[in-house]
């Protein structure tokens, strides 16, 4: 690789991603609301295979809702990362969070 392939004096950083609902077919993101989404997140969580959900977080499963709600308030409120919830368009409960 010669020196010149790695010039940077140009570069221009991209935008960060907007806190927008993002529509598909089968899915719908929303930004991360704990109001909306904070029981059935925190259900998922209780649920059989909960462990699993958890395993590569720094995070363990949430005991109980006061424990789940301090994280939950610190993850809709950030920027990095934008923490959002998906939704299939065929199921009505919150099953995961994700970040972009």
């Amino acid at each position: 690789m010669k020196d010149d392939d790695m010039d940077l004096t140009n570069w221009v950083g991209v935008p960060r991603p907007e806190r927008a609902t993002l529509e598909g077919r089968y899915a719908r993101l929303e930004p991360l609301d704990p109001e909306r989404h904070g029981a059935a997140l925190f259900a998922s969580a209780q649920a059989p295979g909960g462990d699993d959900r958890f395993r590569y977080l720094f995070d363990e499963p949430p005991a109980d809702m006061a424990v789940f709600q301090p994280w939950l308030d610190r993850a809709a409120g950030s920027d990095d990362p934008l923490c959002s919830s998906p939704w299939s368009t065929r199921r009505p409960d919150a099953q995961r969070v994700v970040s972009r």
